[in-house]
C-alpha cells in the first residue's frame, strides 16, 4: 500500500520510511530513523527501528504528559488529547 504522511507531520533528514506506513498528524520522525510501522499522531519517533520517544504539540514543542492520553504544551499552553486526534 501507499505510504501516508498526514497533515503537520515532519520527517527528518535521512529517515527511511518502509512502504505502507502511516505517519500520523503532527508526528515527528527523527533524522536517520528507520520507520517500520505506523507512527501515532503527535508521536516523536527516533532510532533504528524507530520507537516512540515522546509526544509533541502541533507547534512542534514537547508535550508534558499528564496521563496516557493528555499532554500539555508549556510553549503555547494548549492541551492535546491523543485519544481524539487519531488521523
Amino acid at each position: 500500500g501507499a505510504t501516508i504522511v498526514r497533515y503537520g507531520a515532519s520527517v527528518g533528514a535521512g529517515a527511511i520510511l518502509v512502504t505502507g506506513v502511516e505517519i500520523g498528524r503532527f508526528a515527528m520522525v527523527g533524522a536517520g530513523a528507520v520507520v517500520t510501522s505506523d507512527v501515532p499522531p503527535h508521536a516523536l519517533v527516533l532510532g533504528v527501528p524507530a520507537r516512540v520517544a515522546g509526544y509533541v504539540c502541533a507547534c512542534g514543542r514537547p508535550l508534558t504528559m499528564s496521563d496516557e492520553l493528555h499532554g500539555y504544551c508549556e510553549h503555547c499552553q494548549s492541551v492535546t488529547d491523543l485519544g481524539v486526534d487519531t488521523k
